[in-house]
């Protein structure tokens, strides 16, 4: 296995309750990591993807009760929270790269100085969307969605839209978005 790299101090707490997650669930660390976001993107969703989180839980709930790996999910959940407010940076992001994906099919995330560098050329404050309508930003290759987060510090009025070829990258852009923006 890859040696895990990260760029936020945050993230190795982080992967230590992943680990134990994945270790009280029978799985992979990469399983474990793509449950958890999903199941947060299903609580997110509140009723929207309902079955798709009591999946998840169901999955995760070998065991007995306070030793099973969904016990540990909120507090993961949580744990992010507080990463998230200590650093404004992408620490979730940060954790998909530095301990899930290694580069896999050449997937590496935009670094954030340039993502940051990025929105404030692209972007101007003072810009006024014609007729009052909408400005959107797209980013079609979105990752974990931090060229978007980026737009939406230096212009807080745009639409946000991003897409990506995988599923894990749209969640945690989901995530991001849905925590950090509005």
């Amino acid at each position: 296995m890859a040696k895990e790299h990260f760029f936020h101090p945050e993230t190795p707490a982080l992967l230590k309750k992943l680990e134990e997650l994945a270790r009280r669930s029978h799985m992979s660390r990469g399983q474990a990591f793509e449950d958890w976001v999903t199941a947060m993107v299903s609580a997110l969703a509140a009723e929207t993807k309902e079955a798709e989180y009591l999946a998840i839980v169901e999955r995760n709930k070998k065991g007995k009760p306070g030793k099973r790996g969904v016990d540990l999910t909120g507090e993961m959940f949580a744990e992010l929270l507080l990463a998230m407010e200590k650093n404004e940076g992408d620490v979730l992001g940060d954790l998909f790269e530095g301990a899930i994906s290694y580069g896999e099919n050449g997937l590496f995330l935009t670094p954030e100085s340039l993502a940051q560098c990025m929105a404030r050329l692209s972007l101007d404050e003072a810009v006024n969307p014609p007729n009052d309508g909408p400005v959107y930003v797209n980013d079609p290759c979105c990752g974990t969605g931090r060229m978007l987060l980026e737009a939406a510090k230096v212009n807080p009025r745009v639409e946000l839209v991003g897409q990506d070829v995988d599923p894990r990258c749209a969640r945690i852009t989901a995530i991001n978005l849905g925590l950090r923006c509005r």
